[in-house]
C-alpha cells in the first residue's frame, strides 16, 4: 500500500496518500512483483524425474524452492512437482541467494530464517497466503510467527505473507517479544506484508532490536501488547514506507509504535489510525528515552488518547509534510509533538470510511482511502518517494 497522496475514485493524485487498487486489507493494495507461476503438473512423477526435473536454477546457480500445503501430509522435495509442505522446511534446505516460493494457502507454523540470506516470497499476495502460528506453541508457551535472531541482512526478504496467532518469543528475554515477527541483531527486508492479530508483552506485530530493517507497503492491524501494539524498536529504529497502523492495543503505552532507546525510526507515506493507548500515552506512536523518530508525509489522526508522546526534550521527533491530529499544524505548531520542519496541517483527513463495514474503527475493512475534498490531497511531498515509478504514481 502507498501513502503519499490519494485515490479519488480511483485515480491518484499528489497529497498524503497514495494507494493501488486490489487489495483487500483495509481497501489498501500492496505491491507484488510479478512473479512466474509454475505449470500445474501431477504429484505421482517418479523419483528419478523428479531429480531431473527437481528445482528451477538461475544462470548464477541460485534455485527457487516450492512450497504448497495442498502437497501436504507429504513433506515434499521442493521442486515445481513435489513442493514442500512446510515453509521451514524449504529455508532449511535452501542456500543464501536462493528463492522459496509459496502457494496461497493457510500454513499453520512458525518460521526462522537461520541466518539465510534467501527471499521468501508469496505467489499470490498477503491475502491468500497466511502463516498462522495459533496452535503452534506447546502448552504454556509462546512463540514469534517469523524469526531473525541470527545475524540476518537486507539480503533477507519476507514478501507477501499475512502474519497472525503470535504471542511472542520468551527465550532471548525472560518474556514474549514480537508476537507476529522477532528482530535482534538483523535487519532483513519485509515487503507487503499484513500482521494481524499478534500478541505479546512487548511488540505485538513485531519487536526489534538491533540494526535498521526495511519494512515497505506492510500493514499491522489489531496487535496487543503492554508495550508497542503494532511494533517495538529497541535501539536503532527500521525505515518504514507506505505501512499502516491501525486498531493496535497498548495496555500501557505506545498503540502504534513504541521508540526506546534513542534509535532513529523513519516513517514514509504512513498511516495511524484507530490504535488506543488504553492505559498510557501514545495512540499513534510514543518516544522513550531521546528516541527521535522522523516523519514525512504522514497522517496520524483519530488515535488515542494522543497521537504522538514523547518522555523526553532532548531529542526530539522531526515532522514534516503530515497531517497530524492535535498538532496546530505548521502555523501554530505543538512543540510537546516534536520539531515541525514545516508544511504540517491538522485536518480531518477525510477518510472514505474510518469505520468500515463494521462500524469499528481499527478493523481490516476500514476504508483509509482520502475523499475527493480531503484537506490531505495535493499536500504530499514527492521528493520524499525516491522511486515513484514503481507505486505507478505519474509525478504532478
Amino acid at each position: 500500500m502507498g501513502l503519499l497522496d490519494g485515490i479519488v475514485d480511483g485515480h491518484s493524485s499528489v497529497g498524503f496518500r497514495y494507494v493501488c487498487e486490489g487489495e483487500m486489507v483495509l481497501m489498501i493494495s500492496t505491491i507484488s512483483a510479478n512473479v512466474r507461476q509454475p505449470m500445474a503438473a501431477p504429484k505421482h512423477f517418479s523419483l528419478a524425474l523428479l531429480f531431473t526435473l527437481a528445482l528451477c536454477c538461475g544462470a548464477n546457480g541460485q534455485t527457487t524452492l516450492y512450497v504448497d500445503d495442498d502437497n501436504c501430509p507429504l513433506p515434499g522435495s521442493g521442486s515445481t512437482f513435489d513442493p514442500y509442505c512446510a515453509i521451514q522446511d524449504a529455508i532449511v534446505a535452501s542456500a543464501d541467494g536462493d528463492t522459496v516460493e509459496v502457494a496461497p494457502g493457510t500454513y499453520f507454523e512458525a518460521i526462522d530464517f537461520i541466518g539465510k540470506a534467501i527471499t521468501l516470497r508469496s505467489r499470490d499476495g498477503a491475502t491468500t497466503t497466511i502463516i498462522d502460528a495459533t496452535n503452534v506453541p506447546i502448552a504454556g508457551e509462546t512463540v514469534s510467527v517469523v524469526r531473525c535472531v541470527n545475524g540476518e541482512t537486507a539480503e533477507t526478504v519476507l514478501d507477501g505473507f499475512m502474519i497472525t496467532g503470535g504471542t511472542g518469543d520468551s527465550t532471548s528475554f525472560g518474556y514474549p517479544v514480537g508476537g507476529g515477527m522477532f528482530n535482534l541483531g538483523g535487519n532483513p527486508t519485509v515487503i507487503n506484508c499484513t500482521f494481524i492479530n499478534n500478541t505479546a508483552s512487548v511488540g505485538g506485530g513485531m519487536y526489534h532490536n538491533g540494526i535498521s530493517p526495511t519494512l515497505t507497503n506492510c500493514s499491522f492491524i489489531g496487535n496487543t501488547a503492554n508495550d508497542g501494539g503494532g511494533m517495538y524498536n529497541n535501539g536503532r529504529g527500521p525505515s518504514l514506507t507506505n505501512c499502516t497502523f491501525t486498531g493496535n492495543t497498548a495496555t500501557d503505552n505506545g498503540a502504534g509504535v513504541f521508540n526506546d532507546t534513542g534509535g532513529l525510526t523513519i516513517f514514509t507515506n504512513c498511516t495511524f489510525s484507530g490504535n488506543t493507548a488504553s492505559g498510557g500515552k501514545g495512540g499513534a506512536i510514543y518516544n522513550n528515552r531521546n528516541s527521535p523518530p522522523l516523519l514525512v508525509n504522514c497522517i496520524l489522526w483519530g488515535d488515542s488518547p494522543d497521537e504522538i508522546f514523547n518522555t523526553g526534550t532532548r531529542r526530539m521527533p522531526t515532522v514534516s509534510f503530515s497531517n497530524v491530529a492535535g498538532s496546530g499544524g505548521s502555523a501554530a505548531w505543538n512543540p510537546s509533538l516534536g520539531t515541525d520542519a514545516g508544511s504540517n496541517i491538522d485536518a480531518d483527513p477525510l477518510f472514505v470510511n474510518a469505520f468500515g463495514f463494521d462500524g469499528v474503527a481499527g478493523t481490516a475493512d476500514d476504508d483509509l482511502r482520502l475523499m475527493p475534498n480531503s484537506p490531505a490531497i495535493h499536500a504530499g511531498n514527492d521528493l520524499a518517494v525516491t522511486d515513484i515509478t514503481s507505486t505507478d504514481l505519474a509525478a504532478c
